[in-house]
């Protein structure tokens, strides 16, 4: 990629050949575009070991996000007149950028990036040798084809999920666990951003320097129906005061417990898939809960499955995407209205509300306590992504770290210790401080719209704390 006798081995065609033909009055700027662009692209691009997913296509090379359009044309100009070659025009410069260069982009801004991704672009970057950058760049395939395997397991479980559920009719209520015979249920779960309420279309600038109150989004998604349920809580009702707990191993495991409990298809073997955040989804509370599972014989077997960090975009961060999508074309004054705004967002999203506002909720359950004396935590459990628990070897968990990788057995359950058969003692949610209850009802009750008022900020039952905060809304 480095000059014009590279083109034909990358597929990329020629310059002469799309920008205007051999007689084209733009032929000699056009071959000094390629010459110039393929080689700043060399110079400070971050090349890609691969296409993008779905597309057999040239690896692209992105350009440092500072460049634009102009920036780049602008260079081009230059080196136009120290080469006394006629410079294209900007409109024929981007023009022929796209039709014959198409792998070589600006980068745009990204979040949430993986950071071992980051580092090897920087080493391919700043590599001075060819022998430094060919190191860097095997390193990084290894990287991504790595993360691609896992990737390509993910996806082939969902695929067999929609076809394993394809014609079987969808259960209209709670299924008798482990009764039925569908080989390949598979569920994706995970947290959302937390949405601040009130949330209207025209927000009111003052609100934003304010803290409002929070609610907390978690999805459970059947991969195989692509229908997800969001469980709905705000920071009144979660285990902890002010909110807190609420993102815990317990929190999840208590809505995945009511999940598979009540929206489950009965299958006798489950795929789990979830994030690989530590303190939510990849810890011993999760651990043990599936391992209790199949002792007590409510699944036959669980396969639990992370993908590599942040390389783990799944099915319910897309469910998730609509639901942000129609909360911002949204006014929403209370947990009732987030649930309308969920159901509107997609055929494809349901919400459950906790029980004070909603039947047939969940309850948050001491998960954390109920295992401590009875389930120890799985040695260097950030290194494995495959789990795998069964009730032919209850109290013991398969892991590997790898789809391809060598599977070791792992015991969880203490020595002298039996897996309990009953459920964890039940949990109240703890509501809100007096400080944060009268926050809410001085600062943020004044832009909560008409009857929702008392819905999200009531008058606090306790006294008030004098603080200097409080300061009512004009």
């Amino acid at each position: 990629m480095t000059s014009r006798r590279h083109y034909p081995q990358l597929h990329v065609p020629e310059i002469s050949d799309t920008a205007g033909g051999p007689t084209s009055r733009w032929n000699s700027g056009s071959v000094l575009f390629g010459d110039c662009a393929t080689w700043y692209a060399d110079e400070v691009g971050m090349p890609q070991p691969a296409a993008p997913s779905g597309r057999d296509s040239i690896p692209p090379v992105y350009l440092p996000g500072r460049e634009t359009c102009k920036s780049v044309h602008e260079k081009y100009q230059k080196v136009s007149c120290d080469e006394n070659i006629r410079c294209l025009s900007a409109v024929s410069f981007r023009r022929i950028w796209r039709k014959c260069l198409p792998h070589i982009v600006i980068m745009n801004h990204r979040t949430d990036v993986c950071h071992k991704c980051e580092t090897y672009r920087e080493q391919i970057v700043k590599a001075v040798t060819e022998e430094d950058k060919l190191l860097a760049s095997n390193e990084f395939s290894s990287h991504i084809y790595t993360a691609q395997k896992e990737r390509d397991y993910y996806r082939a479980r969902c695929q067999a999920a929609i076809k394993s559920l394809e014609e079987r009719p969808k259960p209209r209520g709670p299924v008798t666990p482990a009764s039925a015979d569908s080989p390949d249920v598979h569920h994706t779960f995970d947290f959302a951003q937390s949405v601040l309420l009130p949330s209207h279309c025209r927000q009111e600038g003052s609100l934003y320097l304010r803290s409002p109150y929070k609610a907390n989004l978690f999805g459970i998604c059947n991969d195989g129906r692509l229908l997800q349920t969001n469980y709905v809580f705000g920071e009144d009702q979660s285990m902890g005061v002010d909110g807190g707990q609420s993102h815990s191993a317990t929190a999840v495991v208590s809505m995945l417990h009511h999940y598979l409990s009540t929206y489950s298809e009965g299958e006798k073997v489950v795929y789990l898939n979830a994030d690989n955040c530590g303190g939510q989804n990849k810890n011993q509370v999760v651990t043990s809960y599936l391992a209790w599972r199949v002792a007590n014989e409510l699944h036959q077997g669980i396969y639990l499955h992370f993908m590599k960090p942040y390389h783990a975009r799944c099915m319910v961060d897309g469910m998730f995407g609509l639901i942000r999508r129609k909360i911002r074309r949204s006014d929403i004054d209370s947990l009732g209205d987030l649930k309308m705004a969920i159901e509107a967002s997609s055929k494809h999203n349901k919400a459950k509300l906790v029980s004070s506002v909603s039947e047939n909720s969940w309850q948050w359950y001491d998960w954390k306590g109920f295992f401590k004396s009875t389930f120890r935590a799985v040695p260097g459990i950030a290194k494995n992504h495959h789990f795998h628990f069964s009730s032919t070897f209850p109290g013991i968990v398969k892991v590997k770290k790898s789809v391809d990788g060598e599977e070791k057995d792992i015991r969880l359950v203490k020595r002298g210790k039996h897996i309990p058969e009953c459920l964890p003692a039940p949990v109240e949610p703890q509501g809100l401080s007096p400080t944060r209850a009268w926050y809410l009802y001085r600062q943020i009750r004044p832009f909560v719209r008409g009857p929702h008022k008392d819905d999200l900020c009531p008058v606090p039952s306790a006294d008030e704390v004098q603080t200097g905060a409080n300061v009512t809304e004009e």
